[in-house]
């Protein structure tokens, strides 16, 4: 799906900006609705299999259709413009793709996937930013948290945003800056202050897929071009749908890295 992606932007290089974020969307589509089989065929067969109820089996597909495409579309269009933004950590992520792949252009093994420790900064930075700003949880119990008693069937709301951007836990909390993910910056932080997909038995149950998928997708298209944009971080504004999304779009232009000589 990444090489129909990278054919798909073929025609635009070189040429004006575009809103990559709605050709990564259709990608990410793609991805869950491969031709041999639909996600959702898969989610009745095994519904069936287990007695789930038809409540069951739409909250499952619709988990997939929305956390699937537009969550991790939207974190590969960010990453993406903001790599655009800062052109220095955009050729850091090139270095070490160039490191893994050299001039070839094989697709990616889960050992290549796992050496590409920059860009699964880049992607995380980007996540922060980006990721679901809050969700909700009902207590199965009553639970009680030093002075707060919280009875069973109380609504709870975790609002992520407020921790994913807390100057406690985050040198540089407003901008782009991937080394917030660096081994040493993530062992002197508590494991609950970054939880992108949730946490626990209720976390996305996609979550795995996500990270291999995004990063298949996106270490394709630096592979393949370079990536340029007029737009500014410190003047993009955010609008919550599923996830907070720049409201301009997301508008790079792109150059064909073939024909340029690794430096």
């Amino acid at each position: 799906m990444s090489r129909r992606l990278v054919r798909a932007l073929s025609s635009k290089t070189d040429g004006p900006p575009f809103n990559i974020h709605n050709h990564i969307k259709l990608c990410a589509l793609d991805v869950i609705c491969d031709e041999r089989q639909f996600y959702s065929d898969v989610i009745l067969e095994t519904g069936l299999k287990w007695g789930f109820t038809q409540n069951d089996m739409a909250v499952l597909s619709k988990d997939i259709y929305l956390a699937g495409t537009d969550a991790t579309s939207t974190t590969m269009a960010s990453c993406l413009a903001f790599l655009a933004m800062f052109p220095e950590h955009q050729k850091k992520v090139y270095d070490e793709l160039f490191e893994i792949f050299g001039d070839s252009d094989r697709d990616p093994t889960l050992d290549d996937l796992k050496k590409m420790v920059y860009l699964e900064m880049c992607l995380k930075e980007a996540l922060r930013h980006c990721a679901p700003a809050a969700i909700t949880r009902r207590l199965s119990s009553d639970i009680q948290i030093e002075n707060y008693h919280f009875p069973k069937g109380a609504m709870l709301y975790f609002a992520f945003y407020f921790t994913h951007k807390n100057p406690m836990w985050w040198k540089r909390p407003e901008d782009f800056y991937p080394d917030h993910f660096s081994k040493e910056a993530v062992a002197k932080r508590p494991k609950g202050v970054f939880m992108p997909f949730s946490a626990g038995p209720r976390g996305c149950p996609g979550q795995t897929f996500a990270w291999l998928s995004m990063k298949t997708i996106t270490s394709r298209l630096i592979r393949s071009y370079e990536f340029h944009t007029n737009m500014e971080f410190e003047k993009s504004r955010y609008h919550v749908l599923l996830v907070p999304q720049i409201k301009e779009g997301y508008f790079v232009s792109i150059t064909n890295r073939s024909n340029k000589a690794h430096k």
